[in-house]
């Protein structure tokens, strides 16, 4: 019943506050099953205070999905506004129960997620409890440490990224002529009959997410096909398929071959509503670019 009236005088605080949600999908700083405001906190002050924000390791990994935040606010405070240093927006959570050890506060707690967009740096997390009223107290700060974020282990890395909430595939086609897709994420062709080598599977090509598939939209916005193993030496073809926009105008993206750490191409374009047309199976898509491997 807290959390139901909890959330009722959220509701009625926003109205009056005059500020809309959205699904905070393009933000840097996510934070998981909470609602995302894309306005800086507009709510009066002389709410109660926020006494502690804290983590187990402030150092983050860019890209990182769930990292653990918590802290304790005085009593009276049903939510907690959550902001990440150099974005507009705000998240809001509701408050948990009353502390354990200390029956004037109240605790809170997240799990956030830092987009691999986030540039290495340092940066905080600021975090401000509200009242029943809107009303908000004070800022209270909690330095982080980003790094950047890593790309994905293999001695063959194929990424593909995009800027906008579109459902854009990744294609890699190898020498020996077989397609990685999402209906195919994996280069390995077991056979008809037998027993499936696992050796053979490890050695294969992965497309290791399917991201925003059927604009079941996730926020990652890249795709990488890896080979953790040395790959078949050749020639591949890369392609880039825009399955859908998602209600969105355009997508501009970028793509990248890394063998052994080392760039071996890069191309980037751009994706509009015709690129959407046509079928969506085995070869679909631009050509982005092509390498060969001795």
């Amino acid at each position: 019943m807290r959390l139901a009236t909890t959330m009722v005088l959220a509701l009625l605080a926003l109205a009056g506050c005059g500020e809309t949600s959205d699904s905070g999908l393009d933000a840097l700083m996510q934070v998981a099953g909470a609602r995302h405001y894309p306005q800086e906190l507009q709510a009066p002050e002389g709410g109660p205070d926020l006494v502690d924000v804290t983590t187990s390791n402030t150092l983050v990994r860019a890209g990182v999905q769930a990292k653990s935040f918590s802290g304790l606010a005085v009593k009276g405070a049903e939510a907690v506004a959550l902001s990440f240093s150099g974005e507009q927006g705000h998240w809001r959570i509701p408050t948990g129960n009353v502390d354990t050890l200390n029956q004037d506060l109240v605790t809170f707690s997240a799990q956030l997620a830092f987009s691999p967009r986030v540039e290495a740096g340092r940066y905080e997390v600021v975090a401000r409890a509200l009242d029943g009223q809107g009303r908000a107290g004070p800022p209270r700060a909690l330095g982080v440490d980003v790094m950047a974020s890593a790309a994905p282990a293999g001695s063959l890395v194929i990424s593909l990224s995009w800027d906008t909430q579109a459902d854009l595939d990744l294609h890699v086609t190898i020498p020996d002529g077989v397609e990685i897709w999402a209906r195919n994420i994996n280069s390995y062709t077991p056979p008809t009959v037998g027993v499936i080598d696992p050796s053979q599977v490890e050695a294969g090509g992965v497309l290791l997410y399917d991201s925003n598939a059927q604009c079941v939209l996730d926020g990652r916005r890249q795709e990488d096909v890896v080979w953790r193993q040395p790959p078949p030496s050749g020639h591949y073809v890369v392609r880039v398929d825009a399955f859908s926009l998602c209600a969105e105008a355009g997508a501009n993206w970028k793509a990248e071959v890394r063998l052994d750490g080392e760039v071996l191409g890069r191309a980037a374009g751009s994706m509009v509503e015709s690129d959407t047309r046509g079928a969506h199976e085995k070869g679909a898509g631009l050509l982005a670019l092509e390498f060969d491997i001795p």
